[in-house]
């Protein structure tokens, strides 16, 4: 069977979206004061139109994702989202800001803040939408799920590289870490479990604020033993 797209085409074209749309958010919108808090609406619909661009120009890949319907998966979405504003609440209710958190306020999921949650599910929508083209691009030209793991292996910790200088190395490694971690089970979801593109999701949003409360927690610590 002729692969939809040659896997240099892909590959090539892939790389250009994800720099194109990373890019005109971090170097147009983020200077102009939009981000996920400031202006979080703009910031969702951006992300949101973003997805909707690679699902309309890549459905022939994604078509073959929805079929079966079942609902399972979405009665756990929900369930996601509704601890994911539960541990809001009680981190802002009961927590205080360390001075980790504070000086490392530039990156939005440490400070927990409520706009975050839904311009980050909009965000998590446009990864995942490329994160789904990646793998089924792969699975096209006729890798094996061992092959395309490496792959995502490669291609998600080479992308948070940049994190090392941006955010430091403490941050920068935990996220690189998370990425070679992600990309072991995001290809099985994906290709191998029947609506596993849902879970796949849960599982990125669960990570942003899982992580959130534990630094939250363990940095709260630090303070008081330096104190």
């Amino acid at each position: 069977m002729v692969p939809i797209l040659s896997l240099s085409d892909g590959i090539f074209i892939w790389i250009f979206m994800w720099a194109l749309f990373w890019g005109v958010f971090d170097y147009y919108l983020r200077p102009r004061g939009v981000d996920y808090t400031s202006h979080c609406a703009v910031t969702s619909v951006y992300f949101l139109a973003a997805a909707a661009i690679i699902i309309y120009l890549f459905w022939d890949y994604f078509r073959g994702l929805i079929g079966g319907f079942t609902i399972t998966p979405f009665y756990a979405l929900g369930v996601a989202l509704v601890f994911d504003a539960a541990l809001y609440w009680f981190v802002n209710r009961y927590k205080e800001i360390s001075d980790f958190i504070y000086s490392h306020r530039q990156m939005p999921f440490l400070l927990m803040d409520y706009r975050y949650i839904i311009s980050k599910l909009s965000n998590i929508a446009f990864q995942q939408s490329l994160i789904i083209l990646l793998a089924l691009l792969l699975a096209d030209n006729g890798l094996r799920m061992s092959g395309i793991t490496i792959a995502f292996s490669i291609l998600f910790v080479a992308g948070h590289i940049p994190m090392l200088q941006l955010d430091g190395r403490g941050i920068g490694s935990f996220f690189i870490v998370a990425a070679a971690c992600a990309a072991l089970f995001f290809p099985f979801l994906i290709l191998r479990v029947h609506y596993g593109f849902v879970y796949a999701f849960i599982a990125h949003q669960a990570f942003y604020m899982i992580s959130g409360l534990f630094f939250w927690f363990y940095f709260k610590k630090i303070d008081k033993a330096v104190l």
